[in-house]
């Protein structure tokens, strides 16, 4: 892991550190509890942060027995910060996911995305379902049954970027078969999206 650079916290903190630490009970023997996994001289404000959401030198640990060694502080606060746990990780690792990055285990969890939603689309044949758009889908909150109800309108296999645009401007099987009888008899859905964007 690399090292974090600061100030060492041995050396002289000015006064609003020692308020700071002292308000947040960090004592010397938590900053040394950090050496353990390899992070030494970390800035004043890190150690804050990581009393503030509870990153333990334990937490670490668990992150670099995945393999994870790069990192960095904030990237341990932020997903501190919404519970992020190398278990959660192993989930998706365990489900095929490769080069999955702090930033995207942080959208995941703050949006509910679980290993049990996704294997729900997995079901209706959409597999390797690319990590962005996991995250459109749940954002947009679309569901297997959502895109399946375009069957019943002539529309099956829809595309995922294409069933997000679907849903973002309110493009519904009823909509789809309203404007079928009036004439516009299209066989794409984007044609669709496009027309209701424009309405």
């Amino acid at each position: 892991m690399r090292q974090l650079k600061g100030k060492d916290n041995n050396e002289g903190d000015d006064a609003d550190d020692i308020v700071s630490f002292k308000a947040m009970g960090i004592t010397e023997e938590f900053i040394n509890s950090f050496r353990a996994v390899g992070l030494n001289n970390i800035p004043n404000e890190q150690l804050v942060s990581f009393k503030a959401v509870g990153v333990t030198p334990e937490y670490i640990k668990g992150w670099q027995a995945l393999g994870f060694k790069d990192i960095d502080a904030e990237e341990f606060v932020g997903m501190k910060s919404q519970n992020v746990t190398p278990e959660y990780m192993k989930s998706f690792t365990d489900m095929g996911y490769k080069n999955i990055k702090p930033e995207n285990l942080v959208s995941f969890k703050a949006l509910g995305i679980t290993p049990e939603w996704i294997r729900s689309f997995e079901s209706i044949g959409y597999k390797n379902i690319d990590m962005d758009e996991l995250t459109g889908l749940k954002a947009q909150n679309i569901t297997p049954e959502f895109i399946k109800s375009f069957e019943a309108v002539g529309f099956k296999n829809v595309d995922i970027e294409e069933i997000v645009s679907v849903k973002a401007v309110g493009v519904t099987p009823d909509y789809v078969k309203e404007r079928k009888s009036k004439g516009c008899n299209y066989n794409s859905l984007q044609k669709y999206v496009t027309l209701k964007s424009i309405e």
